[in-house]
């Protein structure tokens, strides 16, 4: 912290004078005590027990320090990203994931988004999930190819077809023939198995699952 205090406030780094051509940013986390309205169960996901231990007895949404004197002067509140921001960063970074219906995912995530939102903190959500979520897409999407380049390439169609087929129907479980499943099939199939890692699965209870379902699906 000290560094950091000597090259934000005395433009030097160990006594030594930083060049006029480096511009120097930083950000930091604002104290934000826990809200009542949380009805989701904490306990759900992996969690370091030390620093959930100091969030229990300070009753902080995150673990946040102090900042020296020196330093306050030069911080500023730049305040929150409004909606059409918001949506413009999704937007972009949706594109960037290569995403067929981008607009569609774009107005399925913001419904996550404010779903968590109004149930838990705003502070509960980022773009950081949105980053989490297109990195899901592509390694999904990547696995689904892979599978249908197995099938087409290495099973028998006329008879382990036949044999994926009746073993589904014994278990009762939806037949997917990946030899001949499409494009749009497999991008549809990528987005809601990233969407359910990213947001469905943070919640424990199964009302509050259905109700987060309804939600995305009225979006």
């Amino acid at each position: 912290m000290g560094i950091i205090c000597e090259i934000l406030t005395s433009r030097t780094l160990l006594g030594k004078s930083i060049p006029d051509n480096i511009v120097l940013l930083a950000a930091c986390n604002p104290y934000k005590l826990r809200v009542k309205k949380n009805k989701f169960d904490e306990n759900v996901g992996i969690k370091r027990a030390n620093a959930q231990n100091r969030l229990a007895q300070n009753a902080l949404m995150y673990t946040v320090n102090p900042l020296p004197d020196n330093i306050i002067e030069y911080v500023w509140d730049f305040g929150a990203l409004t909606d059409l921001d918001y949506k413009k960063y999704i937007s972009n970074m949706l594109s960037r994931a290569n995403i067929e219906n981008v607009e569609m995912m774009t107005l399925m995530l913001i419904s996550c988004h404010k779903y968590f939102g109004e149930n838990e903190d705003k502070s509960s959500v980022s773009l950081r999930d949105v980053t989490r979520f297109t990195i899901l897409y592509k390694w999904f999407k990547e696995q689904l190819f892979r599978k249908k380049n197995i099938e087409l390439n290495h099973r028998d169609q006329s008879q382990k077809s036949v044999k994926y087929k009746a073993n589904a129907e014994k278990f009762k479980l939806d037949y997917c023939d990946y030899a001949v499943i499409n494009i749009k099939d497999i991008d549809e199939r990528a987005c809601i198995l990233a969407l359910t890692h990213c947001y469905y699965l943070r919640l424990s209870n199964l009302k509050d699952r259905e109700e987060f379902l309804i939600r995305i699906c009225q979006s």
